[in-house]
This record gives structure tokens, sequence and C-alpha cells, in this order.
């Protein structure tokens, strides 16, 4: 890879990870309007905001990959803990995007 596509695949990646920060981000605010209206009910899955209308599309992060999702959260127990495997498409490793350290 040349020194022009190398930056451009760094640029790209750089891109993706802050278009997932702001989906995860986009999915608690939509959590907060669901909880006015609904009683503070934890929504079964991003999906399910989505179905109700509180998202514009159903979520998937930058890697075409579903969130993981629990509702109440351990991290964040006043809302989900909403988490993207990232790049490698494997929970647990060091390039996962956690909603708890946004």
């Amino acid at each position: 890879m040349d020194i022009v596509g190398a930056y451009a695949y760094g640029r790209l990646e750089k891109a993706k990870i802050e278009d997932t920060k702001v989906l995860i981000r986009n999915i608690q605010k939509a959590m907060v309007r669901s909880c006015t209206s609904n009683i503070c009910a934890c929504p079964k899955s991003p999906t399910e905001l989505f179905r109700q209308g509180y998202l514009t599309k159903d979520p998937f992060d930058a890697w075409g990959q579903r969130l993981i999702y629990k509702c109440p959260g351990e991290h964040s127990v006043e809302s989900a803990d909403i988490v993207s495997k990232g790049k490698d498409k494997r929970e647990g490793t060091g390039d996962d995007i956690k909603s708890w350290e946004l």
C-alpha cells in the first residue's frame, strides 16, 4: 500500500470510529426520550427504539455489526451499556467502543 493509500485508509478507520461513537450517543439520547414516554422501561434493544420511532434507522456500527446492548447496564446503571466490537468484530479486544467510556 502506498503512503497516500495508507493515509486514506487511516482516515477512513478514524471516521468509522467517530461514526460509531455518534451512533452510541444517539441511542443513549433515544433511550432518554423513550424513558420519558414509557415510564423508564428499558427498551429490549436498539432495534426496538427504531421500531418505536426514536431512531431513524435500525442501528449497526460502522463495520456492519449489531451492537452489544444491556439495559439496565452494569457500567451505566441509569442507562444501558452499549458496545461496538470495533474493526476486528471481536468482543473484549482493544478496539471495542464502549458507551461508558465516551
